[in-house]
């Protein structure tokens, strides 16, 4: 393969690597026991909303990564 077909997939990579690295299950986890005792129900359902925000971002993160593996998949073969 040559570069004009692996820089992208090693740019998707990088991307896919640096989205792992995030630890996205293990910051929820901390932040939800850091808010296990808060009372104000503010707080909290901001730090709810944040946690979901977040995770929905990760998500999209990772089906925006995949299809752009596919079409750059499908653009070789082609």
């Amino acid at each position: 393969m040559d570069g004009l077909y692996t820089q992208p997939l090693v740019d998707m990579g990088v991307a896919l690597a640096e989205l792992a690295v995030k630890g996205t299950a293990s910051t929820v986890s901390k932040k939800i026991r850091a808010i296990k005792d808060v009372k104000d129900v503010e707080k909290l359902r901001t730090t709810y909303d944040s946690i979901v925000n977040e995770i929905i971002q990760e998500r999209e993160d990772a089906v925006r990564i995949a299809q752009a593996y596919k079409a750059e998949l499908d653009r070789i073969i082609s």
